[in-house]
């Protein structure tokens, strides 16, 4: 064990307390049984993907035994049709849960920066509207300026519904659009704000998440029933709501009819409109580091697939918000 976490501090150089919260998690593995896990972290070139797997693990281990839920725990089963990382048996039914991790992409990285310049700019336009911003795959430092003298040079033309779109020379594009703050509510969902609401969408995330799921999906080899419950938990590094709700339930777009109305829905592209994804996956569950460590506790975000036991599921694993299909998702 100490050897784990020698070799992890030495290659990710621990804050004060992760070595300590490692060891404990370590520990609490090995009286579990999952030596393969520990071997995983000591061998495997992908450390951080096991590193995911060991705060989720220990987290769903640690809540479930302060809940005093009965349960049995296989880490890795090796069976014939599929190899989900983890199958907790509750009830006498089967919770698979495979892990993921998504790193955040390097183009995703200056993208955001770049994103996150033209958000300040735009706080100087006051209008009580929200707006999307929608780009090419690859940005840069020097599209800030010319996209924000686009908008300035139109902003008498801003109301609900407006587009602004700028083009590079060489075909790379930031479109803005701009709406009233007439969003659906949701029980699960937390209050956005009215003035200068971001909400930032890129093809390049929307693809690597589909990808990362599909990939995932791979690794349950059955449809889920009563008995089966098939789940996905992917950390985000950088990553948000909107980005994990466009992939899985489809684009959100805003729909005017002939007298000029708005309806907002969602396009017919997200996977939960393939039956091979609708019929394998009951819930994906988005998680954020809490303090933004490696060794490191989750909020747990979860996707409905199918609501089957939702609120049993949610009970178990400590989910802290939920999103259905057609909810409405601030960022």
């Amino acid at each position: 064990m100490h050897e784990v976490v020698n070799i992890i501090d030495e290659l990710y150089n621990l804050e004060e307390g992760e070595k300590e919260l490692l060891e404990k998690k370590l520990e609490l593995i090995i009286k579990l049984g999952c030596n393969s896990l520990i071997k995983n972290l000591e061998t495997n070139r992908n450390k951080l993907d096991f590193i995911t797997e060991l705060n989720i693990l220990y987290q769903l281990v640690v809540e479930l035994q302060e809940s005093e839920v009965d349960f049995e725990l296989v880490y890795e089963e090796e069976i014939q049709c599929g190899s989900p990382d983890i199958k907790l048996i509750i009830d006498g039914v089967n919770y698979w849960i495979q892990v993921k991790r998504l790193n955040q992409l390097k183009n995703d990285a200056i993208n955001r920066k770049v994103i996150k310049q033209i958000s300040e700019e735009l706080k100087e336009i006051k209008k009580n509207l929200f707006y999307s911003i929608k780009h090419s795959e690859f940005l840069e430092f020097s599209d800030v300026k010319p996209f924000i003298q686009c908008v300035f040079n139109n902003v008498d033309k801003i109301a609900d519904g407006e587009k602004i779109k700028y083009k590079t020379t060489d075909g790379r594009f930031i479109q803005i659009e701009f709406y009233k703050p007439n969003r659906l509510k949701f029980k699960h969902l937390q209050e956005g704000s009215n003035m200068g609401t971001m909400r930032c969408v890129s093809d390049e995330i929307n693809e690597h998440i589909r990808n990362s799921t599909k990939k995932a999906l791979k690794s349950i080899g059955w449809n889920h029933d009563n008995n089966n419950i098939n789940i996905i938990m992917a950390e985000s590094t950088s990553y948000e709501d909107i980005d994990f709700g466009n992939a899985i339930f489809g684009d959100e777009q805003i729909i005017y009819n002939i007298t000029g109305q708005k309806r907002w829905n969602r396009q017919g592209n997200g996977l939960i409109s393939d039956p091979n994804f609708s019929e394998k996956l009951n819930y994906y569950v988005a998680l954020y580091s809490v303090d933004k460590k490696l060794i490191t506790n989750y909020e747990k975000h979860l996707f409905i697939i199918s609501e089957y036991e939702i609120d049993k599921t949610c009970d178990l694993f400590g989910i802290d918000r939920i999103y259905y299909p057609d909810t409405y998702i601030d960022s």
